[in-house]
């Protein structure tokens, strides 16, 4: 697929022009806004609809929430749910399928162009595969971003002093982003089944067990972060970009071979409305209480009202 260095230059340079065009959507001192809905959202969706060369798809939004609710999210099991999800990855499925063709005969410069013609010992990903890494890309790629964003504008916003210092020092931004990812990830677990016994902190845990490996938990752990509770822009001004890597102690992303793959490119999309945002605005404000989180495996506020101040 593509060079990771020209991947993410790409990237950030669509993503400057989306936050511009998102901007233009929001007013200069209005007495509230919901930046879920007018930025945040709307950010990811648009970063992958760039990447797949699918802008046309109205129905990205309903299609990825359906998914995701019926995978990660439906830890019930929920049949009305799960079948919502099904129906959503076939719509998923039959709009991609002419696109698929159609790339197969004509490819070009995006990364549906990339899978279908990418080979792998020899052979290339059938359209099957092909078809279902779209409809995962859009809940891995999307939902988690958008999560990820609101969950770091609730930490800054209630940190007014932190979000001066980001003012005066933005190559803090990266460790913010970091920062933002470690208090308070959008994705609060993994579920893996083991492949041996083992034991894991004194309890014996027998082979074909399923765990729940709780990423939020790992990501305050006082061994590996002093003053785990602390939001801290400054905490990796050191080491920001290698939190994004398998190297790194925080545990957003996963960890080893299972390190999220999105993870450079949440980094830059991240990054750059922060950015926007830094320098648009001389603080936000929320009008009222501050918005409750909802959700168990996936965790985030699900509107984010506020009050902007644009700077001077």
């Amino acid at each position: 697929l593509r060079s990771p260095k020209r991947l993410n230059s790409d990237i950030k340079d669509l993503v400057v022009d989306l936050v511009a065009d998102c901007g233009n959507n929001i007013p200069d001192a209005p007495d509230t806004v919901d930046l879920k809905q007018v930025l945040t959202s709307i950010v990811p969706l648009e970063v992958i609809g760039e990447l797949m060369a699918m802008h046309e798809a109205a129905a990205f939004p309903d299609w990825y929430h359906r998914i995701v609710a019926a995978s990660v999210s439906n830890v019930r099991g929920d049949p009305d749910i799960n079948a919502r999800g099904v129906a959503a990855r076939e719509e998923v499925f039959e709009f991609i399928t002419p696109k698929v063709a159609e790339k197969r005969a004509h490819p070009t410069d995006d990364l549906l162009s990339d899978l279908v013609t990418v080979e792998y010992e020899g052979e290339r990903l059938s359209d099957d595969e092909v078809r279902s890494f779209c409809a995962f890309l859009m809940s891995a790629g999307i939902e988690t971003t958008d999560r990820a964003m609101v969950n770091l504008l609730v930490q800054l916003i209630q940190a007014p002093d932190q979000w001066q210092m980001l003012k005066a020092e933005p190559g803090l931004i990266v460790s913010a982003v970091a920062e933002g990812l470690r208090h308070r990830p959008p994705v609060h677990g993994a579920i893996r089944d083991a492949r041996q016994d083992v034991e894991l902190g004194g309890v014996e845990i027998k082979e074909g067990q399923r765990l729940f490996l709780s990423l939020g938990a790992a990501n305050h752990d006082e061994s590996h972060f002093e003053n785990p509770d602390m939001f801290d822009v400054t905490r990796f001004r050191d080491n920001a970009d290698a939190q994004f890597t398998r190297v790194g102690p925080e545990r957003s992303f996963g960890g080893g071979v299972h390190t999220c793959t999105g993870s450079l490119l949440a980094k830059v999309e991240m990054a750059e409305m922060l950015r926007y945002l830094l320098e648009r605005f001389e603080r936000i404000e929320f009008p009222g209480p501050v918005p409750e989180d909802f959700g168990f495996y996936l965790r985030s506020p699900s509107a984010l009202d506020v009050r902007l101040h644009p700077a001077s």
